[in-house]
């Protein structure tokens, strides 16, 4: 069935909305496969991003909502909580250049305690604030600017 907003659904429907399990290919080039209630994204699904981003997870009223596994198109990739569609609560990020963060999200930055890896060995450790380290240690030769 086509959609007002554009784009094209075929699954299950319950009373005229989208529920149970189905696939959208929306108008903007983003697709989704996975569980719907009452015309919302609810339950795990696969939503591929059309830049190439492809996330793997739980939704909750449309938005990514609890555990998730996102791999962007620049391959970097994050493991971890979500809430409303914004890294929140405990995951691992894991940049291209081989560097890793993990600890705790708040609205998609490094907030609370986590330790960043980095992959000549180097490791950083503290509290953190906007994706800044407020107070911590490290280990290795080097000074933070």
């Amino acid at each position: 069935m086509e959609y007002n907003e554009g784009g094209l659904f075929e699954g299950y429907y319950l009373n005229g909305y989208r529920n149970g399990e189905g696939k959208m290919n929306f108008s903007n080039g983003d697709n989704f496969e996975g569980q719907w209630e009452k015309d919302n994204l609810n339950g795990f699904g696969v939503y591929t991003f059309k830049n190439g981003d492809k996330y793997e997870g739980l939704f909750l009223n449309g938005k990514m909502n609890g555990e998730g596994f996102m791999r962007f198109n620049n391959g970097d990739e994050y493991n971890g909580g979500y809430k409303d569609n914004k890294f929140n609560g405990h995951g691992i990020y894991k940049y291209k250049n081989g560097d890793k963060f993990e600890g705790n999200w708040e609205n998609d930055k490094a907030n609370g305690y986590g330790i960043l890896f980095f992959k000549n060995g180097y490791i950083l450790e503290g509290e953190w604030k906007n994706d800044a380290i407020k107070q911590g240690s490290q280990d290795g030769d080097w000074s933070i600017i």
